[in-house]
């Protein structure tokens, strides 16, 4: 994708590293042409130059980065020559953190005294950047058969549209005070990560809110976040799961303990015979809010919306 956005216009390609990288390296990609501007001793009457610049791009599918493979291609980049030198980590980041690559920045401050550039970016973002680019419609086009090979492949954040609607009829009360809570080592509660959570209780979704985040109680003091979707800080996160944690399963180890917020009714009905299968159930949702879904699910059924 990168070799035809070039292809089209090295300012182009300029112009998404930039927006990946989060520095202006646009100059640096592609031809430059000047008039009489003096080269030591001569005035030539035209220059046509391309300074040199090379850039490494390391993907994965998930967040499985390490620290060590990351400044191995730094080194490498560093001993390459002279120019822009850019090192673009791209995958499928789940979990904002900020110092993800803390030790990478300093490396790079540091040892590299800030010769080279590095990037970690989502696949979405690089997406975002492609279609922020005034191309061509044939391009254009190639871009939309691209972002479906990334959805596909499960490389883009679906959880932005995904409804997990979960069985509670026995914690109702801990909804009420924010929270669903559910073992982690059953495969039952293994859940997706969604943006959206579903209270389905006799034979309808009856509240939905959003999903803060998810944090992991291994024990007492072992902790893991395992997404976080809102704007809580990460300590901030553990802080409120290990309080409700302890006012409604004090001493249940290892809990999962999803943060919700702001819940709002609604009557979104099943329609078929019977309880709902299994614990869970997923649906593709669109909505900006959780009141806003509330609103677009009350007196629809589950026949009709997956229909």
């Amino acid at each position: 994708m990168l070799k035809l956005v070039y292809e089209e216009s090295p300012s182009l390609l300029g112009e998404v590293l930039s927006a990946l990288v989060g520095q202006d390296i646009g100059d640096a990609v592609g031809v430059e042409f000047r008039q009489q501007e003096r080269k030591g001793g001569s005035v030539p009457d035209g220059l046509i130059a391309q300074r040199p610049f090379e850039v490494y791009v390391e993907t994965k599918q998930f967040d499985w980065f390490y620290d060590d493979q990351i400044e191995a291609h730094l080194r490498a980049l560093d001993s390459s020559g002279p120019g822009l030198k850019v090192l673009l980590a791209l995958s499928n980041f789940e979990e904002d953190d900020l110092d993800r690559f803390k030790t990478i920045h300093v490396l790079i401050e540091t040892t590299f005294a800030n010769r080279l550039a590095f990037g970690a970016s989502t696949f979405e973002d690089l997406l975002e950047a492609l279609r922020a680019l005034e191309l061509p419609p044939s391009l254009r086009d190639t871009v939309g058969d691209f972002a479906e090979y990334l959805d596909h492949g499960g490389m883009l954040p679906g959880w932005r549209t995904l409804l997990d609607v979960v069985n509670c009829v026995t914690t109702t009360h801990e909804i009420a005070g924010g929270v669903y809570l559910c073992p982690t080592n059953k495969g039952a509660y293994q859940h997706l990560r969604s943006k959206f959570f579903g209270m389905y209780k006799d034979k309808a979704v009856r509240l939905v809110a959003e999903i803060e985040g998810v944090v992991d109680l291994l024990s007492e003091d072992e902790v893991s976040v395992r997404w976080i979707n809102g704007q809580f800080q990460k300590a901030e996160m553990i802080k409120t799961a290990r309080d409700k944690h302890r006012e409604f399963r004090p001493g249940w180890f290892p809990h999962r303990v999803f943060i919700l917020g702001q819940r709002y009714p609604t009557m979104f009905l099943k329609d078929t015979k019977g309880g709902m299968r299994g614990s869970k159930q997923y649906f593709t949702v669109q909505a900006t809010s959780a009141q806003a879904l509330a609103e677009k699910l009350n007196g629809k059924d589950w026949s009709t919306w997956l229909g």
